[in-house]
């Protein structure tokens, strides 16, 4: 499922049907397409001999009734609406639990959420990640001390993850969380390849390794958590340079001093792979209760005549 109609239409034609091309497409791919069907193919409609394919759009409330799925995925989960149906609708509710409710009867259901995130309090993938049984993080193990750690972006207030020098991205660097050594992008990817590492889970210790073997904190086999969320984010790709995030974080800043949160809620969101958080500016109240004159409750001052209250009110919003 994609967002819209117009989503599904373009996502058909620009990832699907090019694998699907007898000539130039996938070879297996291919191979595993019904050669007849009682129900000819559209855009929404694909058939395989032993699966079917339903494509479609999740605006509309029908999009999520009648048909029975083994596997379920919402590409681009934050662009969903809200809630789906109007109020006199039967089929109303949010994205995720009405595709959820097409898996019902599925031997083995499987529903995959994926999405850039949004809003803060309005993304659907980060609530579902903060609602899982766990969340799976990508460790590498430090060249210099052997201890596994996260890439992350730190921050001013740490001494670990990316540093450099201000205005100077091409000298950014990863400082480990456990040894406080650098490693340079480089350093990352010997060969032109990352580091080998494990995906780990942040409440237990379950680990899903080179291996391929779900395996728990004591490193014995075990079962996988039941749901599980799954965070990833620009400085992980070999495509994207760390001098180019530094680069954008520092254009973002730029902007966001200057009252344009646009460029950091992109570089949150596309870069970070977080949720854009909005907070409302506001006065101290300590400040503003000084500033009171000692006039006595339920009196009128001398020379007043009558009594009004009045409040200006100006919002603006930041993010962080």
């Amino acid at each position: 499922m994609q967002p819209t109609d117009d989503d599904r239409d373009s996502f058909v034609k620009s990832e699907i049907e090019p694998l699907l091309d007898p000539k130039d497409g996938v070879p297996a791919v291919i191979a595993a397409r019904k050669r007849s069907s009682r129900i000819e193919e559209t855009i929404k409609y694909k058939a395989f001999r032993d699966s079917v394919l339903h494509l479609l759009g999740g605006k509309a409330a029908r999009a999520y009734r009648r048909i029975t799925v083994a596997v379920a995925i919402l590409d681009e989960w934050t662009a969903f609406d809200q809630t789906v149906g109007a109020s006199k609708d039967k089929t109303s509710g949010s994205p995720g639990s009405l595709a959820k409710g097409r898996l019902e009867g599925a031997p083995y259901p499987k529903f995959v959420g994926g999405s850039t995130p949004g809003i803060k309090g309005f993304c659907h993938v980060s609530r579902a990640c903060e609602d899982a049984d766990d969340e799976v993080t990508y460790l590498i193990e430090c060249p210099h001390c052997d201890i596994e750690h996260a890439l992350t972006w730190g921050g001013p207030e740490v001494l670990h993850g990316f540093k450099w020098e201000a205005g100077q991205p091409d000298t950014v660097c990863h400082i480990c969380p456990h040894c406080r050594q650098a490693i340079t992008q480089a350093d990352y990817m010997p060969g032109g390849w990352p580091l080998t590492g494990a995906w780990v889970c942040r409440k237990s210790g379950k680990r899903f390794g080179a291996d391929q073997t779900w395996r728990d904190a004591r490193g014995q086999p075990c079962a996988p958590p039941r749901t599980l969320g799954v965070h990833v984010w620009a400085a992980y790709s070999p495509q994207r340079p760390w001098s180019s995030i530094v680069d954008e974080y520092e254009k973002a800043s730029r902007a966001l001093v200057e009252g344009d949160a646009g460029p950091m809620t992109t570089f949150t969101n596309e870069t970070l792979g977080e949720a854009w958080e909005l907070k409302g500016e506001g006065a101290d109240q300590h400040v503003l209760q000084a500033r009171a004159e000692p006039y006595a409750l339920h009196t009128v001052p001398v020379g007043g005549l009558m009594l009004f209250a009045g409040v200006d009110v100006q919002t603006r919003f930041a993010g962080s």
